[in-house]
């Protein structure tokens, strides 16, 4: 599926006209239009742009099912990462990784609590 056709699967799927998505973009709807006609190519920028706009990852485009959608994302992570998603014990990080990402807190936040942590319980014994 070309890309043009990818954009308007997702618009239609998100219940957003072409018209309204231009207006959110700042750009001219003929020229989402011919994007979605596969009249003209855009930039990766361009793409990462609607994938922003949209709420969804870039690789969604290229991505035919959830599957795809899946070996898509993950040749995206490095290799220790993928490793430590396929070690199964570390499920229970990944759910915490997932609840900090919705919250305020910052990952350096959480790498300073860390360090802080771990100063602490060096310096003072065992934390409780």
């Amino acid at each position: 599926m070309a890309f043009g056709e990818k954009l308007k699967k997702v618009l239609d799927e998100k219940n957003i006209s072409q018209r309204q998505f231009a207006m959110k973009m700042g750009k001219d709807p003929t020229y989402i239009s011919r994007i979605i006609n596969n009249n003209i190519s855009v930039s990766w920028d361009m793409i990462q742009l609607f994938a922003e706009t949209l709420g969804i990852s870039p690789a969604s485009f290229f991505a035919d099912t959830e599957e795809d959608l899946i070996a898509v994302l993950l040749q995206e992570l490095p290799e220790d990462l993928i490793e430590f998603i396929r070690t199964r014990p570390n499920t229970p990080w990944l759910y915490l990784a997932r609840d900090l990402s919705d919250s305020d807190i910052s990952p350096e936040d959480i790498r300073n609590l860390v360090q802080m942590w771990k100063s602490a319980t060096q310096k003072g014994g065992k934390s409780t």
